[in-house]
C-alpha cells in the first residue's frame, strides 16, 4: 500500500467500532475498509452507506453480496472476491456454488425479480451503453422502484471505484 493505513489491531474510536462490527458479522474486515483507513472521514462515510443499505434498502443482503462478488470477480479484485465469497457462505451458499457463480451468474439462487436486477447491474457495469429504457421498464414491471435500481447499480459502481483505488494504491499487494 502506498499510503499509511490503520489495521484492526491499531484502530481506536469510531474506526475500531467499524472494524468490530465487521468482525462480529462476517469475521473479517473488508479490504476496502482497511484501505479507507487512510482517510478516516471517508471510511466513516462508507460505514454510513453500509448502514443505509442495512436499514433502508429494499435489496436483500444476499442480492447485495452477489452484486459485490460478481463485480469484484469481473474486475479481478481478489481481496474483495475473497471477502464477498465469505459473505455469500454466511448467506448459505456452499463454496462450490460461490465458485460456480463466476462462470454462470444466472445460477445465483434468486427469484425472478432479484435475478433480473442482478443481471441488469452486471450488464450496466460491463456495457453501460447497452442499457435501454426497456431494461428499466422490465425492472419496474417486476416491482423494483427507481431507488432500488439506483441502489443496486450504486453498489456495483462503488466496487469499480474501490477496485481502481486498490490497484492504483497497490493495496493488497505483498
Amino acid at each position: 500500500m502506498l499510503l499509511k493505513t490503520v489495521g484492526p489491531g491499531e484502530s481506536t474510536g469510531e474506526m475500531e467500532k467499524i472494524y468490530q462490527a465487521f468482525m462480529d458479522t462476517v469475521g473479517m474486515v473488508p479490504p476496502p475498509f482497511l484501505m479507507y483507513s487512510a482517510s478516516p472521514g471517508i471510511q466513516a462515510l462508507q460505514a454510513d452507506t453500509i448502514q443505509y443499505y442495512r436499514e433502508r434498502s429494499s435489496l436483500s443482503p444476499l442480492l447485495m453480496a452477489l452484486i459485490r462478488y460478481l463485480t469484484a470477480a469481473a474486475l479481478e479484485m481478489e481481496p474483495c472476491v475473497e471477502f464477498n465469497a465469505k459473505a455469500l457462505t454466511v448467506h448459505g451458499l456452499t463454496e462450490v456454488q460461490v465458485a460456480d457463480l463466476k462462470m454462470n451468474p444466472a445460477a445465483a439462487p434468486l427469484d425472478e425479480k432479484d435475478g433480473w436486477l442482478l443481471a441488469f447491474v452486471i450488464k450496466a457495469v460491463r456495457t453501460p451503453e447497452s442499457v435501454s429504457e426497456s431494461h428499466v421498464k422490465k425492472l419496474r414491471h417486476l416491482g423494483w422502484t427507481d431507488t432500488d435500481i439506483f441502489d443496486a447499480l450504486y453498489i456495483s459502481c462503488m466496487m469499480v471505484g474501490m477496485g481502481t483505488m486498490m490497484k492504483a494504491l497497490k493495496f493488497g499487494e505483498e
